[in-house]
Protein backbone atom coordinates (compact mmCIF):
# COMPACT_ATOMS: atom_id res chain seq x y z
CA UNK A 1 0.00 0.00 0.00
CA UNK A 2 1.24 3.06 -0.70
CA UNK A 3 1.66 6.08 2.23
CA UNK A 4 1.10 9.78 1.86
CA UNK A 5 2.98 11.95 3.81
CA UNK A 6 1.00 15.17 4.82
CA UNK A 7 0.96 18.11 7.11
CA UNK A 8 -2.63 18.68 9.15
CA UNK A 9 -2.81 21.42 11.86
CA UNK A 10 -5.42 20.17 15.50
CA UNK A 11 -5.12 21.64 18.65
CA UNK A 12 -2.85 21.43 20.76
CA UNK A 13 -4.98 19.34 23.55
CA UNK A 14 -6.34 17.18 20.96
CA UNK A 15 -2.45 16.20 19.84
CA UNK A 16 -1.81 15.59 23.59
CA UNK A 17 -4.11 13.35 23.69
CA UNK A 18 -3.28 11.56 20.79
CA UNK A 19 0.18 11.22 22.08
CA UNK A 20 -1.10 9.62 25.11
CA UNK A 21 -3.47 7.43 23.37
CA UNK A 22 -0.90 6.27 20.76
CA UNK A 23 1.58 5.20 23.60
CA UNK A 24 -0.71 3.76 25.73
CA UNK A 25 -1.98 1.67 22.54
CA UNK A 26 1.65 0.79 21.45
CA UNK A 27 2.00 2.17 17.99
CA UNK A 28 2.96 4.98 16.20
CA UNK A 29 1.13 8.67 16.36
CA UNK A 30 0.51 7.90 12.36
CA UNK A 31 -0.93 4.69 13.16
CA UNK A 32 -3.51 6.02 15.33
CA UNK A 33 -4.61 9.06 13.33
CA UNK A 34 -5.05 6.62 10.12
CA UNK A 35 -7.04 4.37 12.28
CA UNK A 36 -9.30 7.13 13.64
CA UNK A 37 -9.80 8.39 10.01
CA UNK A 38 -10.85 4.54 8.85
CA UNK A 39 -13.49 4.44 12.20
CA UNK A 40 -14.47 7.85 11.22
CA UNK A 41 -15.21 7.56 7.71
CA UNK A 42 -16.73 3.86 8.32
CA UNK A 43 -19.42 5.71 10.56
CA UNK A 44 -19.91 8.55 7.63
CA UNK A 45 -20.21 5.98 4.85
CA UNK A 46 -22.39 4.01 6.99
CA UNK A 47 -24.76 7.13 7.93
CA UNK A 48 -24.23 8.17 3.77
CA UNK A 49 -26.25 4.95 3.36
CA UNK A 50 -28.53 5.30 5.75
CA UNK A 51 -29.45 8.88 4.71
CA UNK A 52 -30.10 7.55 1.32
CA UNK A 53 -32.26 4.97 2.56
CA UNK A 54 -34.15 6.85 4.66
CA UNK A 55 -34.43 9.23 1.45
CA UNK A 56 -36.14 6.35 -0.47
CA UNK A 57 -38.15 4.41 2.23
CA UNK A 58 -38.81 7.44 4.00
CA UNK A 59 -42.63 8.58 3.29
CA UNK A 60 -43.75 4.83 4.02
CA UNK A 61 -44.62 2.15 1.74
CA UNK A 62 -46.68 2.90 -1.58
CA UNK A 63 -50.14 1.19 -2.86
CA UNK A 64 -48.31 -1.86 -4.46
CA UNK A 65 -46.46 -2.34 -0.99
CA UNK A 66 -49.39 -1.85 0.86
CA UNK A 67 -51.33 -5.07 -1.69
CA UNK A 68 -47.65 -7.02 -0.83
CA UNK A 69 -48.16 -6.78 2.76
CA UNK A 70 -52.23 -7.13 2.80
CA UNK A 71 -51.87 -10.63 1.00
CA UNK A 72 -48.44 -12.00 3.28
CA UNK A 73 -50.89 -11.34 6.30
CA UNK A 74 -53.73 -13.26 5.10
CA UNK A 75 -50.96 -16.34 4.17
CA UNK A 76 -49.87 -15.73 6.94
CA UNK A 77 -53.15 -15.98 8.87
CA UNK A 78 -53.74 -18.99 6.53
CA UNK A 79 -50.86 -20.92 7.80
CA UNK A 80 -51.48 -20.65 11.11
CA UNK A 81 -55.21 -21.69 11.05
CA UNK A 82 -53.93 -24.58 9.46
CA UNK A 83 -51.08 -25.30 12.64
CA UNK A 84 -51.93 -27.40 15.39
CA UNK A 85 -51.41 -25.70 18.67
Amino acid sequence: MTTIKTAVSIEETLFRRAEKAAEALAISRSGLISLALESYLARYDADQITAKLNEVYGDGPDEEDLKWLEAARILYAETLDKEEW
